[in-house]
C-alpha cells in the first residue's frame, strides 16, 4: 500500500479530534493511490482480498459517498482545526486571539455553504459553555 500512497494514511495528533480530521484528510490527499491500490496486481493476486473484509474494502474506496462525506467534513473542520492551532500555540498568548479567529471560522464556513443547523448548535454548543469566559472575552479588548 505505501507504494500507492504519498504519505501515511493515520497521524497521530495529542486529541482524538485532530487524529480523526488528520486521518480523514489523509486519505482524502491518498485517493487516487488508494483507488490504484486495489486495481493493482500486487492486491488482486494477495489471499486476503479476496476475503469478505477485503471485498468490503474494494466496495468502500470505489463509493463515491465515502469521498463526498470525506470533503465535507474536512471542509467543516478545517477552519476549526486552524483556531485549535491558534489555541495550542505557545508563542503568543491566545485568549485575545480567539475571540476573531472563532468570528473568521464561522464566516469561512458560512461562505463556503458547508454549514448546518446541527453544526451550527455543536459548535455553538462547545463555545459557549466550554470555551466563552469572561475573563477570555477581556482578553479580545
Amino acid at each position: 500500500m505505501r507504494e500507492h500512497c504519498m504519505q501515511e494514511i493515520v497521524k497521530k495528533s495529542t486529541t482524538r479530534f485532530a487524529t480523526s480530521f488528520l486521518t480523514i484528510q489523509s486519505i482524502l490527499v491518498n485517493k487516487v493511490g488508494l483507488r490504484s491500490m486495489i486495481c493493482s496486481n500486487e492486491w488482486q493476486a494477495d489471499s486476503a482480498t479476496m476475503s469478505q473484509h477485503g471485498r468490503q474494502v474494494e466496495i468502500i474506496l470505489v463509493d463515491q459517498r465515502l469521498w463526498a462525506q470525506c470533503n465535507h467534513v474536512v471542509s467543516v473542520t478545517e477552519p476549526l482545526v486552524q483556531v485549535f492551532k491558534l489555541v495550542d500555540f505557545d508563542g503568543k498568548p491566545a485568549m485575545g486571539f480567539l475571540f476573531d479567529a472563532m468570528r473568521h471560522t464561522r464566516e469561512v464556513i458560512f461562505e463556503n455553504n458547508i454549514w448546518t443547523e446541527g453544526i451550527l448548535e455543536i459548535v455553538d454548543h462547545r463555545w459557549r459553555d466550554q470555551l466563552h469566559r469572561d475573563i477570555h472575552a477581556t482578553g479580545n479588548l
